[in-house]
Parts: C-alpha cells; structure tokens; sequence
C-alpha cells in the first residue's frame, strides 16, 4: 500500500483537461525536462521578461567561469574549480527555472500544453501506481 508521500511514475499521454483537474486535486504532479523547457523558452514567441531572464542568468554563469579562470592565473590556481562549482549552481537554477515557467504557463495554456504533449516531453508522478491511476482516473476510449 502507498504512503502519503509515495509517488509514482506515469507512462503516457493525458489530456490537458485531466492533468489539469487531478494536479489541483493533489493527485498528479507535473514536470517537464529541462532542456526542453528551455529550448521552448528559446525558440517561441515567450515572456520577453522571462526569456530575458533566461538569458541574463546563462551569461552570468559563463561570466563566472570565465572569471574564475582569469583569477586561477592572476591570484589562485584553484580558482577555476569553485568558479566550475558556482557556475554549474546558476546554470542548473536557470534550467529549472526554465521548466517551472513552461509548467506554469501550460497549465493556462491548453495549445502549450499539448505541443510538449506531442513531443513526449511531460512527466507524471501520481499517488498510485499505473494500473490503479488508469482505471481510477482515465476513461476508456468509447465510454
């Protein structure tokens, strides 16, 4: 039997209305790649703030690196790894927060929605296991 806090992977296609539905129930948990969030974010029509964002923070994790190994030869020569460290901090913040503006934006969106859905890029955790969230929670096809 599941725990409270036990989830588990979803496989599949679910439609916006009902991804929708059972994430405000508590019941699906929504994610997204982060690659594919940004390259979403890069290549369409998005948020110019966020989009700026995006990009401010990329350059500020290259400026770091850069950075640092400027300073591993004028000061320290270890000042390259904690500059490696840093910038591998702000690179991953930057995807992630990539993906939580697509997640945010396709659960307005149903037309942003289902272009990640037909790339396969959506994945689902739920609160029961595959069989049980079919049954339970996806009508058959002709019901």
């Amino acid at each position: 039997m599941a725990t409270q806090n036990q989830w588990f992977p979803i496989k599949g296609r679910i439609p916006y209305d009902v991804a929708k539905s059972l994430r405000e129930q508590g019941v699906l948990r929504l994610g997204v790649d982060n690659s594919l969030a940004a390259n979403i974010i890069h290549n369409t029509k998005w948020n110019p703030a966020e989009k700026s964002a995006q990009i401010l923070w990329s350059w500020v994790a290259i400026l770091i690196f850069l950075g640092s190994i400027y300073f591993s030869f004028t000061w320290h020569w270890w000042s390259f790894i904690i500059g490696f460290f840093l910038m591998r901090m702000v690179w991953k913040a930057t995807k992630k927060s990539s993906s939580e503006f697509v997640l945010e934006r396709a659960l307005m969106d149903q037309m942003l929605y289902e272009r990640v859905l037909d790339v396969g890029g959506w994945q689902y955790l739920a609160t029961v296991p595959q069989d049980v969230f079919e049954r339970q929670y996806l009508k058959p096809i002709g019901d």
